[in-house]
């Protein structure tokens, strides 16, 4: 056979080869397309053209990983045996991360580990750019290669599992539930704190999950998905509350007093992100509302109780919750605050304040009057004063005074808080004509700001004094009437 001969025969060998190889790639793509779009009989459509059910696509997922929002789709991959613990980001996961029910359980009766991890490797998408541009050879740029390839080497892979995503990214209290009766561990710790602590640090109220799924449905379609109409307005039989999350996951043998590495409680993590229903919630499961918790903040060891977070924000009802529990009333712990309205020019501060802040003083601080009443009524002490030294800024950006406190008693928030009432309640508790201990200094820097100046306290403050010199009148009349 001649050389000639040999060329045209192997010419039409490859073109022969070439059309069923292009047909393959052809339907393996529609495959996922069809997955993403909920076209059912554009999977089946596809698997009979030879696509292959179990393939993988560039982010390492297989087709059930697209199809997450669709039934019918979803039965035709299982039925034609798609893998449901296939690829590197199992489709279970998925499922449970977009309020999928239906899809979920479809999964977890064809086998889906509950517990199975999922990675999500940032890199890969990086070094699948890499290695198209060098495909191109000698017209390759190679400084975006060296870029996407040291981007990629910089990049950390990150594990989840389905448990992990429905508590921390949703409010799916039926996906929860189903992952659960299917063998999940719910006491599983694969990051600190747990399961809890995740709840904890992340939930939303329903609401404010359905707001963040409206707002995110369009990014979702953008990625080929057939998003249903309910992902955009999410039902309460699919989004319930934190409370009914954080059920689950004690009823299945979850810590609610998990504490991370550190010793922080998750009660306190929820209390300090204002978590009022979970922190409710948490309480009635029988959280720890007493004991210590210290954390380290620039070199220094911060102590702190619930009591005193709660008293920044909570409502009465579960500060009393609390106080219930035999949480102590007088515990001190140090804040960033010196005082709210010392002088009208003042926003506030920026730095450290000091210590000597206690629940009283802290709802006081924060304009919870409701709050600061009930500790009075259950005896909270009102001799003790908070201490510190600090920059405050006026609202001349200029002018900054160095304030120092000694003893500022919860006489003299109430009096900056500017509410008659709560100094009234106050002063029938004081057992002293007036306090001579509190003093307040400030110091500028020797010079003013368009005729304002640091201002210029006495050196020791009775209650009406300090009332008269910031410009609280009424109260200042009302204490100076009591003695004070």
């Amino acid at each position: 056979m001649n050389r000639a001969r040999r060329s045209a025969l192997l010419l039409a060998s490859l073109l022969a080869t070439a059309v069923p190889l292009a047909a393959h790639a052809d339907a393996q793509s529609d495959l996922f397309t069809a997955a993403r779009q909920c076209d059912e009989a554009g999977v089946q459509a596809a698997l009979a053209a030879g696509a292959d059910v179990n393939a993988l696509d560039d982010n390492g997922q297989n087709a059930l990983a697209s199809s997450f929002f669709c039934v019918d789709a979803t039965r035709a991959l299982l039925a034609a045996g798609c893998d449901p613990n296939g690829g590197s980001y199992p489709a279970v996961i998925q499922a449970a991360n977009n309020y999928a029910t239906e899809v979920l359980d479809l999964l977890l009766e064809a086998g889906a580990e509950p517990d199975k991890v999922g990675t999500i490797d940032p890199s890969r998408h990086l070094r699948v750019l890499a290695a198209k541009e060098r495909e191109k050879g000698k017209s390759a740029n190679k400084a975006m290669i060296a870029a996407w390839e040291s981007a990629a080497a910089q990049t950390k892979v990150l594990e989840v599992t389905a448990l992990e995503q429905a508590v921390q990214q949703t409010n799916c209290v039926p996906c929860l539930a189903s992952l659960l009766a299917h063998g999940a561990d719910a006491k599983a710790a694969r990051t600190d704190g747990g399961l809890v602590h995740k709840l904890a640090a992340f939930s939303m109220t329903a609401q404010e999950r359905r707001e963040a799924f409206a707002k995110g449905a369009d990014a979702v379609a953008g990625f080929g998905l057939k998003v249903p109409d309910w992902y955009r307005d999410l039902p309460e039989d699919r989004n319930g509350s934190p409370a009914q999350m954080l059920d689950l996951l004690v009823g299945a043998g979850a810590d609610v007093d998990s504490r991370r590495a550190d010793g922080v409680s998750a009660f306190l993590v929820a209390l300090r992100l204002h978590k009022l229903g979970l922190s409710k919630a948490m309480l009635a499961q029988g959280a720890d509302a007493v004991s210590r918790a210290a954390s380290e903040l620039g070199g220094r060891t911060l102590e702190t109780w619930p009591l005193a977070v709660a008293a920044e924000f909570a409502d009465v009802e579960l500060v009393t919750a609390i106080l219930d529990k035999g949480a102590e009333l007088d515990v001190a712990v140090e804040t960033a605050a010196l005082g709210v309205t010392m002088n009208p020019d003042y926003r506030g501060n920026t730095n450290w304040g000091g210590d000597g802040y206690t629940p009283l003083i802290i709802a006081i601080m924060s304009g919870r009057t409701d709050v600061a009443r009930l500790l009075l009524e259950r005896g909270a002490s009102v001799q003790i004063g908070s201490s510190g030294i600090s920059v405050l800024d006026t609202r001349f950006s200029m002018l900054k005074c160095l304030t120092e406190i000694r003893n500022k008693t919860p006489i003299y928030w109430a009096v900056e808080r500017d509410d008659l009432e709560l100094v009234q309640a106050i002063a029938e508790k004081m057992a002293w004509k007036f306090n001579p201990d509190f003093t307040i200094k400030q110091y500028g820097g020797g010079g003013d700001f368009a005729g304002f100046t640091c201002a210029k306290f006495k050196a020791k403050q009775s209650p009406s004094l300090y009332a008269t010199a910031i410009g609280n009148l009424k109260a200042a009349a009302l204490l100076s009437a009591k003695g004070l």
